[in-house]
């Protein structure tokens, strides 16, 4: 299967470009080639990491908030990549697709004609503007795309993420509108565990990938090493039988939400 993963967030600071390097060294590990962008104007975080700007080999730069940018991932897109990963600075998925004569639909019949399947990942976090992403990405992409909505593991455990999963409070049903949706577009929401902040702060210093910093304990200690190594283990198996796994091996239609029953909003726009 080949894929354009697009990582998206409604601001910035949501650990998307954490989760993209997550998947970009899981594909890669497997064996899959995999074409990443970062989109944020060769000021992101995949540009400063993966600094070889053959966009098979590292990344390639573009800036998605310029409106006469030559969207260079288009090639790729109808390339030989298995995967094409696109890095959207936060809050900027409708300037992705300003560029293109007929928005998100024109994106869809491209990605349909190059035989991919989009798969539009709203990573989230705790707090209200955080939550808002999956929402977005529906009302542009609908059933053109399959909808994952990845809680960040970083902001909180699996259920406090109260504003997207919804809450009880005094026997009346509250927030919740986002996972509705994503319920209603037939996604799955993943649960990203937290990587802890001082290997996540060595390899930062050091600029390692995930998957080189748990191969380098003589350099980085053993400790930080071993914790990215079990890390990384641990997304992989999070991302496993979802339209995130890092094989390519995925399911004919996206995976249910947790197994949960939907939670209806009221009155409260989240």
């Amino acid at each position: 299967m080949k894929r354009l993963i697009i990582f998206a967030s409604s601001k910035g600071g949501s650990g998307k470009s954490t989760s993209a390097r997550a998947f970009i060294d899981l594909a890669r590990r497997s064996g899959r080639t995999v074409a990443v962008y970062d989109l944020d104007g060769g000021t992101g975080s995949l540009a400063m990491l993966y600094k070889d700007r053959d966009p098979q080999v590292g990344a390639a730069t573009e800036n998605a908030r310029d409106p006469d940018a030559p969207a260079a991932w288009l090639n790729d897109v109808h390339g030989d990549a298995s995967d094409v990963v696109l890095d959207v600075p936060g809050g900027a998925l409708g300037d992705l697709v300003r560029v293109l004569a007929g928005g998100a639909q024109t994106l869809v019949n491209e990605a349909k004609e190059a035989g991919r399947e989009i798969v539009l990942v709203s990573v989230i976090g705790i707090k209200r503007d955080a939550t808002l992403a999956p929402i977005e990405a529906i009302r542009m992409f609908g059933a053109g795309a399959k909808h994952i909505a990845l809680k960040n593991g970083l902001f909180a455990p699996p259920d406090g993420f109260v504003v997207f999963d919804g809450l009880t409070v005094n026997g009346t049903q509250k927030y919740g509108k986002a996972k509705l949706a994503v319920e209603e577009a037939g996604g799955a929401v993943i649960y990203m565990p937290k990587l802890d902040h001082i290997t996540d702060a060595i390899l930062d210093i050091e600029g390692y990938t995930f998957e080189a910093g748990g191969q380098a304990g003589k350099l980085i200690g053993r400790r930080a090493a071993t914790n990215a190594r079990y890390w990384l283990d641990l997304v992989e198996t999070a991302f496993q039988g979802s339209w995130l796994d890092a094989s390519g091996s995925v399911p004919e239609s996206a995976p249910s939400v947790n197994g949960k029953a939907r939670v209806r909003p009221v009155a409260e726009n989240v």
